[in-house]
């Protein structure tokens, strides 16, 4: 069959996938004149996307269809060069959003990624010369945070985080630049919720958590509570696995007095995250039973065993009762410690010093007696005063000898 206008319309009329593959592939294809080329792809998408729906539909289920569809797109965008006045009409436009759209229904959500990925939209920031107003027909700032953040949710649905967090960042150049807010708030709220799944993912515990609680504050009638309840529960648990300091219990103190948080026992993944944020707020020390339930609710990627061969919960769990026992102990032995925290002496001795180090616990180490001693440190005492006294001394035989070579 000879390529042509017609013999197009013949096999979307018919689903012949095969008769479009001999035209957009092959030799028959790499024989064609550039203008024969553009001809037949400008025809194939125009006729494509006049079909009706439901044809549009059976025939994106044949994959030499869709092949040469993906065909007509990538020499579409290689020989048209069009005005920014013009995107959101073009029939390469329309056919991706088309294509997009089946691929998330049938579950195809990478194919559907790579689709919108090449969304032609006019310049990030297309302003005019006055620094004013997208250009009119460019994508608005909306429109390309949507797109985006379509994007994002397709790779989140394969786990493929670090492609979705790249999609978020695009996403989050145009967030703060939509214009209505108010009209746009379901992109907007789309944005920060996948955000926060992304934080979370990437084990950045103390921002997720933060950014959790951010979005379960919203109080459109539109959304359904019981999902604000389960970003909730989602902030609490960022929250108890993110590093001890003060912006951790920051985010304990708003979590804790949210009037919601007893509503939690009612969802079987949160039931136990009430008792485990009061406690952690509260500086109390957390027992191993306590902890069983929460373990149990955790995700995959907040199992991981870390470098020192605890897993994140048990040195997020040993780092709170480490501060807990500062506030119960002026000092304490190391094996005394180490029952406390369930662990070794040396391990409590080596999460001690760690934290003294990063200025997340006050205290001294007493490595001859073994010993920790909790609060500030005084500079004038103990061996930290000796070496102060040693170092002044030789300050000032330093200068008494520059002195005397001086006058020499």
């Amino acid at each position: 069959m000879a390529a042509s206008p017609e013999s197009i319309d013949a096999a979307l009329h018919s689903l012949d996938g095969q008769a479009l593959a001999r035209i957009f592939s092959g030799l028959g294809w790499s024989t064609l004149g550039s203008s024969e080329k553009r001809s037949l792809t400008v025809h194939l998408i125009r006729s494509f996307v006049g079909l009706p729906q439901s044809n549009q539909t059976n025939l994106l289920k044949n994959l030499d269809i869709v092949q040469a569809l993906e065909t007509s797109l990538a020499h579409y965008n290689s020989t048209n060069t069009i005005s920014s006045e013009s995107y959101r009409s073009t029939p390469d436009n329309a056919l991706r959003k088309i294509m997009f759209v089946h691929f998330t229904q049938v579950g195809e959500f990478l194919q559907a990624a790579s689709i919108y990925s090449n969304m032609r939209m006019g310049g990030p920031d297309t302003h005019d010369e006055n620094g004013g107003n997208l250009i009119q027909g460019d994508f608005s700032a909306a429109e390309k945070c949507d797109i985006f953040v379509s994007i994002a949710e397709c790779f989140i649905a394969e786990d493929q985080n670090v492609e979705a967090d790249s999609a978020l960042q695009r996403a989050g150049l145009f967030v703060d630049k939509i214009a209505d807010a108010e009209a746009n708030w379901q992109i907007i709220l789309r944005y920060k919720s996948n955000y926060a799944n992304i934080l979370d993912s990437n084990r950045k515990f103390l921002q997720a958590s933060s950014r959790y609680h951010e979005v379960s504050q919203t109080t459109r009638a539109e959304i359904d509570p019981q999902n604000l309840l389960e970003l909730l529960g989602n902030a609490a648990t960022c929250a108890i696995l993110a590093k001890s300091g003060p912006q951790r219990h920051h985010i304990l103190a708003l979590i804790s007095k949210d009037e919601r948080l007893e509503q939690l026992d009612q969802l079987p993944q949160f039931q136990n995250h009430s008792v485990v944020v009061k406690k952690m707020y509260k500086n109390h020390l957390l027992q191993k039973e306590e902890l069983e339930i929460f373990e149990k609710s955790l995700q995959e990627h907040q199992r991981a065993i870390m470098s020192d061969g605890l897993s994140i919960m048990e040195r997020a769990i040993m780092e709170h009762n480490m501060i807990a026992a500062s506030k119960l102990y002026t000092s304490i032995l190391f094996t005394e410690l180490g029952v406390l925290l369930g662990v070794h002496s040396n391990k409590a001795e080596k999460v001690a010093a760690k934290m003294i180090a990063e200025g997340q616990l006050e205290g001294t180490i007493d490595q001859v007696d073994g010993i920790l001693t909790f609060g500030e440190v005084d500079a004038e005492s103990g061996l930290l005063g000796w070496d102060r006294a040693i170092t002044d001394v030789c300050e000032e035989f330093n200068r008494v000898s520059d002195l005397i070579k001086g006058s020499a």
